[in-house]
């Protein structure tokens, strides 16, 4: 019996350390938890983390306006999982940016870079997204993990961006669970870790426009 417990606790704890983990700003207040009393936020920003698509959607609750949140942070996790590399990243932006085109959007991509996390390569893009309601400026991680794989979206103001850059890259480089793949998926990859990295790209990229210019 006590074997039992013992491997239960084991694999409880096995499976929890496999889960990418996250940090939010210091202050910052996680519009997903429940226990959050939202009375005092915008409704824009309240109802797209309430929306059950975002493991956390966080915002600075001292930098807020009527419409939304001027400095926010939104994970969305993919099921999909494998290494990211140059060519994912270079596939991944010029296919938003065809994207963002159709839709009417602006795109300025600034920087595209594989870094390492750890000794995990992830991706990091470095752009501003606009239209006829204004702009946002916007620092992306992919990040790739044991059972799903994250992109973690910082965005605020463009005026703002110099001021915040700093807290984005401390709170995207405390993430853990970060995984190494030592394969390479060939074809797979292309039809699965790109295709779903753009769909998150779309949906929290234009979530954001949405919240901040609505």
């Amino acid at each position: 019996m006590r074997r039992a417990s013992l491997l239960l606790i084991f694999l409880a704890a096995r499976t929890f350390a496999a889960d990418l983990q996250y940090q939010i700003p210091d202050g910052w207040v996680d519009l997903v938890d429940p226990s959050v009393d939202t009375s005092r936020f915008p409704a824009n920003p309240v109802h797209e983390a309430r929306s059950g698509r975002y493991r956390i959607y966080a915002v600075d609750p001292d930098n807020l306006s009527e419409q939304g949140a001027n400095a926010l942070v939104n994970v969305l996790e993919i099921d999909q999982r494998g290494p990211v590399t140059h060519e994912v990243m270079r596939r991944a932006m010029q296919e938003a940016w065809d994207k963002s085109r159709t839709l009417g959007y602006r795109m300025n991509i600034l920087d595209t870079r594989v870094m390492k996390l750890g000794e995990v390569d992830i991706g990091v893009v470095d752009y501003t997204l606009g239209n006829a309601a204004g702009t946002l400026h916007l620092l992306q991680y992919f990040i790739p993990g044991e059972k799903k794989s994250a992109v973690v979206t910082y965005g605020c103001r463009p005026d703002l961006f110099d001021q915040y850059r700093p807290i984005f890259e401390a709170s995207a480089k405390a993430t853990k669970g970060a995984y190494s793949y030592g394969f390479d998926w060939g074809r797979a990859l292309k039809r699965t870790l790109i295709t779903s990295a753009i769909g998150a790209v779309i949906a929290t990229v234009f979530a954001a426009i949405v919240l901040r210019f609505r």
